[in-house]
């Protein structure tokens, strides 16, 4: 009798998610996962020990939400991926396979591998944050292991859940002769779209960088701030979602008549999302980005 209810027990709650957690001198980023599972954003902010995670949920300031949602079954809202398998089908059901936690020459990485539960399509999603900085950063390889090619109708870098409260964003915009000028609004339920078709001609138009705050009007020194810019030099579009107590930044390619062939057998690596969160205001946010641009980023 005890085995029977131990294995009810174990069919309806699942294997209980592992919390893995990315640290710089000043931010952390805890991602929540486990096996056959699905891995969720637990909490992105300032630095905290793994001892302090139980105490995320209970002060309110945790997200858990899916790391890489996908069309299909659950369709609410907006989605990082949209695919059409070779059958015409355009749900994806993705679940964790591997987790690693690992580093490499200029940073710790956790490597969490999803498998569609039908299809032969396998996707890597990467969460870095850099050795020296504050900035974190995010991408995916997407995977064709079918014998026909398949479609991506959409395939974003990320989706990165935000704590919903009294938000503004700020983003630079502009054309020719007034190109970088500043835009800050507040952010009202519905969304703010930074749509990009400028090509390689990024330095017009609207940039592929964003900051949000938390602590009402921006402020250069003071109050919490997240950023995020993409590394891409093409088309791009960054879509920030709202509802009453849900906030969620979208970025990657642009997927207006951006429709991608991804062939048996191959590989695709979307851009990385590089993510920086500050309590020191706009400028924090700034600096973050500047020593991470001396390090890494200037080629």
């Amino acid at each position: 009798v005890l085995l029977f209810a131990l294995s009810l027990l174990l069919t309806f709650t699942g294997v209980a998610a592992e919390n893995y957690v990315l640290s710089s001198n000043n931010t952390s980023l805890v991602i929540s996962a486990n096996k056959d599972g699905n891995a969720n954003y637990k909490y992105f902010g300032p630095r905290i020990e793994k001892s302090e995670i139980g105490g995320i949920d209970g002060a309110r300031i945790g997200t858990n939400q899916a790391t890489y949602p996908t069309f299909g079954l659950h369709s609410l809202s907006e989605k990082a991926i949209v695919t059409q398998m070779a059958d015409g089908n355009l749900s994806l059901d993705l679940t964790v396979t591997d987790i690693q936690q690992t580093t490499d020459d200029n940073g710790q990485l956790l490597v969490i591998t999803f498998k569609d539960k039908v299809y032969p399509f396998v996707m890597k999603q990467y969460f870095k944050v850099y050795n020296g900085t504050d900035v974190f950063s995010t991408w995916v390889d997407l995977e064709n292991q079918d014998k026909k090619a398949i479609s991506l109708l959409r395939y974003y870098s990320a989706c990165v859940p935000l704590q919903r409260g009294n938000n503004y964003s700020s983003h630079l915009e502009g054309y020719w002769a007034n190109e970088g000028g500043l835009y800050e609004q507040p952010v009202n339920n519905g969304q703010i779209v930074l749509s990009n078709k400028e090509q390689t001609c990024i330095g017009r138009g609207v940039s592929s960088s964003i900051m949000v705050t938390f602590d009402g009007v921006p402020q250069e020194s003071t109050g919490r701030v997240f950023g995020a810019s993409l590394r891409w030099t093409g088309n791009h579009k960054l879509i920030l979602n709202a509802r009453d107590n849900a906030l969620t930044l979208l970025a990657g390619i642009n997927d207006d008549a951006a429709t991608y062939t991804l062939e048996s057998k191959e590989v695709f690596t979307t851009p990385e999302l590089i993510m920086a969160y500050s309590t020191e205001g706009k400028g924090g946010v700034s600096r973050a980005f500047h020593r991470w641009a001396l390090k890494y980023g200037l080629m």
